[in-house]
């Protein structure tokens, strides 16, 4: 029943209308948002372990980054404010600095970043090859995704709970 070229979410939402066909208390918007709810939650999980990462690794890095672009910038305002006296020798330090920081960019080893981005594309190809190219990636997290949203539904949503008890 999948059909493909639609999105995860729409898929999740016509297998979890086809499995509970009865009436619910929820509106077909509320499943929709429900539904969307649950595909964030398994693609992040997903994503996560294809990298390698866990939720705390990512906090430890996102406050890594602030704390270092803060100190960054600090380094920079007090840099600018220790070279604002006006002058002939303050102009000269200052281009200077530019000139430079633009030799030694220039004369430094630019493909040192290459490296990250030659790992994580081949991370990125792998799963994509593996995964998302044959099919299975599409039907694995629709099945996985409207089991849950079920479960959810069955547990919270009496009218669903009294369709199901009926026996429909």
């Amino acid at each position: 029943r999948r059909v493909h070229g639609q999105t995860v979410v729409a898929n999740v939402y016509d297998d979890v209308r086809a499995r509970a066909s009865g009436p619910m208390q929820l509106t077909d918007e509320q499943l929709r948002e429900r539904c969307r709810e649950a595909v964030s939650e398994e693609m992040g999980v997903r994503v996560k372990s294809v990298f390698g990462v866990t939720g705390q690794q990512l906090a430890v890095s996102l406050v890594f980054a602030v704390v270092f672009l803060a100190l960054v910038f600090a380094f920079i305002f007090l840099g600018v404010a220790a070279f604002r006296g006006g002058g002939a020798a303050t102009a000269l330090i200052n281009s200077a600095m530019v000139v430079l920081g633009g030799i030694g960019t220039s004369a430094g080893n630019s493909k040192s970043s290459a490296g990250v981005f030659k790992f994580l594309g081949a991370k990125i190809a792998a799963f994509l090859q593996s995964s998302v190219a044959q099919g299975f990636f599409m039907d694995r997290i629709v099945g996985v995704v409207s089991e849950r949203v079920l479960s959810g539904l069955l547990r919270e949503d009496p009218v669903l709970q009294n369709e199901v008890l009926r026996g429909r």
